[in-house]
C-alpha cells in the first residue's frame, strides 16, 4: 500500500525533481516501452479513481489547472506526466515512485 504525501511534501518533491521537466524519458507499461518527454512534474490526487480522474481530465486538454482542480482532499501522490514522441496526444502517467524505481534514483521519499 502506498502512503499519501501531504500537499507539503507533494510541492517538495516536485520541485525536487523539477529538472526532468523537457527531458526524454523510457516508460516501461504494461505492454511496451514507451519513448516520451516529460511536461510535469506534479502533486495528483492519491486515490486510485480520483487519479484516473485526474489523468483523464490532462489527457483531453493539457490543461493542468484544470486536472488540479480535481485535487479535493489533503491526501496526494506526485507523477510525472509526459507526452509518447511518437504519437504527440498520448499522454503516459508514471508515479514518481515507479519513476524512482526503475531508474535507479536516491531519493528519501516522506514517509
Amino acid at each position: 500500500m502506498r502512503i499519501a504525501f501531504t500537499k507539503e511534501q507533494a510541492e517538495e518533491i516536485c520541485e525536487d525533481f523539477e529538472d526532468l521537466i523537457d527531458t526524454e524519458v523510457v516508460i516501461r507499461t504494461d505492454l511496451t516501452a514507451v519513448r516520451c518527454v516529460i511536461d510535469h512534474v506534479t502533486m495528483a490526487p492519491h486515490d486510485e479513481a480520483e487519479l484516473e480522474r485526474f489523468i483523464s481530465t490532462y489527457s483531453k486538454n493539457k490543461k493542468l489547472s484544470e486536472a488540479l482542480a480535481q485535487c479535493k482532499d489533503d491526501a496526494y501522490d506526485v507523477v510525472i506526466l509526459a507526452c509518447n514522441i511518437d504519437d504527440g496526444d498520448e499522454v503516459i502517467a508514471q508515479p514518481i515512485r515507479e519513476y524512482i524505481a526503475a531508474n535507479g534514483v536516491t531519493y528519501n521519499l516522506p514517509s
